[in-house]
């Protein structure tokens, strides 16, 4: 749509970016699970700014063919840094998902706001404006797994690439700006366990997300009171331990019993039915007031590029 219309478009997820999010902006499929055959649409369908994991799907030789038009590659945060006037690019920092932000310091990939702003960079120079679609997709990932150091983590990179967008719009001053959710996961709570308000000093020591923490148990588990103490901060009990020890799932059960100690309550694994906040900053901001169905949100956006846009033509 916005291709069509004289406009540059980005894609930045910390997700693949043939992920659901972002794959639905640029491509047609019968189903969301065939990445490999979203990744060549991304480029057939002329997005200029490919941002996110997911290298895996694409070879060696459809980098060849969009080096070919004109775009420049990025496989780390070094390379992200260095990267010179362009009109084209794509990053690919992980063959499947990013890190999450809390594992980031295990890795050479450039945090979800480098990546806005880099993204920025290249689309700004489009004098007929641009589009971008930026994720923070495992906020998501960290409540299907009721994770919630993970979360609140990838929630404040999120927020710091919200400020970086939010400051080139008020430098532009022609820019709109609209933060949205496609749903809830976990149902969070602040607070639960009929114990009170939450801790989140207890979240703030916690330096690793609970799939990490479980990497590194060994074979039988036993040095489970050791690993949950160093990434945590936490003393487990017996009990606790033993828990973590008899778990299908380690990395859940590491993390229900953080959450049990910072006082997070969660109601389910899943998206739940909780209505999502929406914001919107600059010209046109006031055609988001109010409570809006989902559905509203790309006609509203066209709007606001005076793009006619019907949804499901």
């Amino acid at each position: 749509m916005v291709e069509e219309a004289g406009k540059a478009s980005g894609l930045v997820a910390t997700s693949t970016i043939t992920h659901a999010t972002p794959a639905v902006f640029a491509s047609h499929v019968a189903s969301r699970a065939n990445e490999a055959d979203i990744a060549p649409q991304l480029l057939e369908n002329d997005v200029d700014v490919i941002l996110g994991g997911g290298k895996k799907y694409f070879p060696e030789s459809l980098l060849n063919e969009a080096k070919a038009k004109g775009y420049q590659f990025a496989s780390n945060k070094e390379d992200l840094a260095k990267v010179k006037k362009s009109n084209k690019l794509i990053g690919l920092f992980a063959e499947d998902g990013m890190a999450p932000e809390l594992d980031r310091d295990e890795t050479d990939q450039p945090i979800l706001s480098e990546m806005t702003g880099s993204a920025l960079d290249v689309l700004k120079n489009d004098k007929d404006g641009f589009f971008l679609m930026v994720e923070g997709s495992q906020i998501d990932w960290a409540g299907h797994d009721n994770d919630a150091a993970w979360a609140m983590k990838d929630s404040e990179a999120f927020e710091k690439a919200v400020e970086k967008a939010v400051e080139f719009a008020k430098k532009d001053g022609n820019t709109l700006v609209v933060v949205a959710g496609d749903h809830d996961t976990g149902g969070m709570s602040v607070g639960g366990y009929g114990k009170g308000d939450a801790k989140l000093e207890v979240l703030r020591q916690v330096t690793a997300t609970g799939d990490f923490m479980e990497s590194k148990l060994n074979a039988d588990r036993s040095n489970v009171k050791e690993i949950v103490k160093q990434y945590t901060n936490l003393d487990l009990t017996d009990a606790e331990a033993g828990r973590i020890k008899t778990a299908k799932s380690p990395s859940m059960a590491i993390n229900q019993i953080v959450s049990e100690r910072a006082i997070v309550g969660w109601s389910s694994t899943g998206h739940t039915g909780t209505d999502v906040p929406l914001y919107a900053f600059g010209p046109g901001s006031d055609l988001f007031r109010g409570l809006h169905e989902n559905t509203d949100l790309p006609v509203l956006m066209g709007e606001a590029m005076k793009i006619k846009f019907t949804p499901g033509k």
